[in-house]
């Protein structure tokens, strides 16, 4: 039973100095001590170390993916994760807890469409997996607006799969990528170089700053991400993906040019807005802890185990 608030999260956080990028603002977030001391593995890392194996279910569900956990430590998976492999590349639903030394079943959606068999080209084995990348903004918003719902009123974590699919369409044919095989990853890589110029930027600018442990994303006077991990070690380890992420959806979507100002007005209006959001508590239903999720006006979850905070994604529906 959890017996902290969200808000008590926030109150240790504190803004850093807004990095800008043509209309788009990213607000670090810092924080002098650890939201959370918790030992785990994040996804990637322990999937390239072989103490995660991820497997088809059975002949194959496209909703479901098969996570067995080898390691003595739990394993972090966030939102909006790109799996690469297997049948179909698939994105995470929700941000999850696995717990260690078990098999376990994890609720996700397909981005790419157009196939359905193993790939025979990988080195590590046609059934391997990668998780490299995070889904562009507005996909993960898709994934929160609609498993949210499905998890509120069943207790399952089940995403509008036709809305995925046409979000993947959309920014495919916004990045003028053609996929054989309607793989959102393909969009993905159309675009790396600008996000990479941008990413050199940041660092130029001393990202990921001491103590930095989240970011603010707003796009055209839109929050579109908050991000919020346990401390800055975890954070070192992700936050080019989560930038990535949101110039991804910039970049798709065409939605810059909003002056800076606006942009740090409406994220100090949402910051406001969510320490006063209670939200409704659930237990998660695969893997370990609660998640918070948020509730009206604004969107999103966080994932708490132990009364840590393992992460916060939250932004305003539009």
């Amino acid at each position: 039973m959890l017996t902290v608030t969200l808000q008590s999260f926030l109150d240790k956080v504190e803004w850093g100095k807004p990095f800008d990028w043509d209309g788009v603002t990213f607000i670090p977030l810092m924080a002098e001590s650890p939201l959370s001391d918790l030992s785990f593995l994040l996804l990637p890392e322990a999937l390239q170390a072989r103490k995660v194996v991820i497997r088809e279910v059975g002949d194959g569900e496209i909703r479901e993916l098969e996570v067995e956990v080898k390691s003595d430590e739990p394993v972090l998976a966030l939102q909006g994760t790109i799996l690469q492999g297997g049948k179909q590349d698939r994105t995470l639903n929700i941000s999850l807890l696995l717990a260690p030394k078990q098999r376990q079943r994890i609720p996700v959606s397909c981005v790419e469409r157009g196939r359905w068999h193993y790939r025979r080209s990988s080195p590590f084995g046609a059934a391997s997996w990668t998780a490299a990348m995070v889904a562009h903004a507005p996909l993960r918003h898709f994934l929160c607006l609609t498993a949210h719902t499905t998890y509120r009123l069943t207790g399952e974590i089940r995403a509008d799969q036709q809305q995925v699919w046409d979000e993947v369409r959309r920014a495919s044919r916004r990045a003028e990528v053609t996929s054989t095989t309607e793989a959102i990853g393909e969009v993905y890589r159309s675009l790396r170089e600008k996000t990479e110029e941008v990413l050199e930027r940041m660092k130029e600018a001393g990202f990921p700053l001491p103590n930095q442990v989240g970011l603010i994303s707003v796009v055209a006077g839109e929050v579109w991400g908050l991000d919020l991990l346990p401390n800055p070690t975890v954070w070192a380890k992700v936050w080019e993906k989560v930038v990535q992420s949101n110039l991804f959806g910039a970049l798709v979507r065409e939605e810059k040019g909003r002056k800076e100002r606006e942009n740090e007005e409406a994220a100090h209006v949402f910051w406001l807005a969510l320490k006063e959001n209670m939200g409704e508590v659930k237990k998660s239903p695969v893997g370990l802890g609660e998640h918070w999720l948020l509730k009206s006006p604004l969107e999103g979850f966080a994932l708490v185990y132990q009364n840590s905070l393992l992460h916060l994604f939250a932004f305003s529906p539009f």
